[in-house]
């Protein structure tokens, strides 16, 4: 299947409120952007999207095995009245797919309220943790022996693409390469200039400038910085041994701009020459920046492609007992994009709010069955219908609050 990213809900109102307003405000402020340097995606996606209609207003059958604990019926619920409220918090990149589910979850169950604070990874546990809200929303798994320790389930539901993003004047989308070892380099501050004989090498036909390279990163506990330093880790001894993995980095090198928003960074290498930073896809695609291509682990370029971002799950195990644990940093396979990340969801197994658990349950095994077209309209990756199947078994079998979500 082929899908193409679109431009992404801006998520600078930090607080996502699904109701009539929001819907219409999402609405226009999910009006495509697509540009120049995006047309490989949108031509990737022609066929798919010439097979795909947006899904129907009208409410589908819902299975026999899991039913909502409020029934669609609706207009009879007063506005600003809801009889089961439901909270999500935590990641940004995850955030605006739980946006457009919940639109088309409350036009479907109009008793239902859902609504989305964007923080970040920990922020999102946090208040988990602190019965702040009902689902976290991040792209960094917890491993089983945590998810025990606190007491959460979490399920994968999309998968999430990633790149550098660089400014430099006279080099155009798609026209820069980089490998693991300059882009190591870069960020450890061993490659300084933008001429740097490892980087002319990558690039002889390249007009690239005698000039210092700027570097600029996030530092607030997000998944950017988680995902960037995972992949360096893998490739580069020098990274392991000097930096790590982390959500929150000393970094080497380089300055934190954007006041520790995904945005504002993007501003600023928008707005600054010479300048790299790595980020969300979709900002890339939005802020109209230039693409760059990767020499991943086969040896070969690629592009951020939708078939490249889906090809980085095809070696993943989707277990469970793990809790569907997935780390899809620099994984085989020959058009493979190495900077993909599952987003998740993450839940308590004793809510402080029980009787939302049917709804909630319900509500992720919806949209991981009909959504995955909405998916797409949200920047993301759908993920394979395999292991899309696989989570929504688990969600019908796994015990909430002394409830299965069936």
């Amino acid at each position: 299947m082929k899908f193409c990213f679109s431009s992404l809900v801006s998520s600078t109102a930090f607080l996502v409120l699904i109701s009539p307003v929001a819907v219409l405000a999402a609405d226009n402020l999910a009006a495509s952007s697509q540009v120049e340097q995006a047309k490989p995606l949108a031509e990737s996606a022609k066929p798919q999207a010439e097979k795909l209609a947006p899904p129907s207003a009208q409410p589908k059958p819902v299975s026999a095995a899991i039913k909502p604990a409020v029934q669609a019926a609706p207009a009879k619920t007063p506005a600003g009245q809801h009889a089961i409220v439901i909270k999500g918090g935590g990641s940004q990149p995850i955030a605006n797919l739980y946006t457009v589910w919940a639109q088309s979850y409350e036009a479907r169950y109009r008793d239902v309220s859902l609504t989305y604070k964007i923080s970040n990874v920990v922020k999102g546990i946090e208040d988990l943790e602190n019965n702040r809200i009902d689902f976290a929303g991040s792209e960094i798994p917890l491993k089983v022996g945590e998810l025990k320790s606190k007491g959460l389930f979490q399920f994968p539901t999309a998968l999430i693409s990633f790149s550098p993003v660089a400014n430099i004047p006279g080099i155009h989308s798609g026209e820069l390469k980089l490998d693991d070892a300059t882009l190591a380099g870069i960020f450890l501050g061993n490659i300084k200039k933008w001429n740097d004989p490892r980087l002319v090498e990558l690039n002889p036909k390249l007009p690239l400038p005698d000039v210092e390279i700027n570097t600029v990163h996030r530092n607030s506990g997000n998944t950017i910085t988680y995902v960037l330093s995972d992949y360096l880790n893998k490739v580069s001894p020098e990274w392991a041994t000097k930096v790590g993995v982390g959500s929150t980095l000393k970094w080497p090198v380089g300055q934190e701009v954007g006041n520790g928003t995904n945005e504002a960074m993007m501003k600023y290498i928008k707005e600054t020459p010479y300048s790299i930073g790595f980020t969300m896809l979709s900002l890339v695609l939005k802020n109209n920046l230039n693409l760059v291509k990767m020499k991943n682990s086969a040896g070969k370029f690629v592009s951020a492609t939708p078939d490249g971002v889906m090809a980085a799950s095809s070696n993943a195990k989707w277990n469970i007992e793990d809790g569907f644990y997935n780390i899809l940093t620099n994984q085989t396979g020959p058009d493979t994009w190495p900077f993909v990340m599952p987003g998740y969801a993450t839940i308590k197994l004793e809510p402080a709010n029980p009787q939302n658990t049917k709804t909630l349950m319900h509500f992720f095994e919806s949209g991981l069955k009909r959504g995955q077209i909405e998916v797409v309209s949200a920047d993301l990756i759908p993920l394979p219908d395999s292991v899309a199947d696989i989570i929504r078994a688990a969600l019908k079998q796994q015990n909430i609050g002394g409830q299965k979500g069936k």
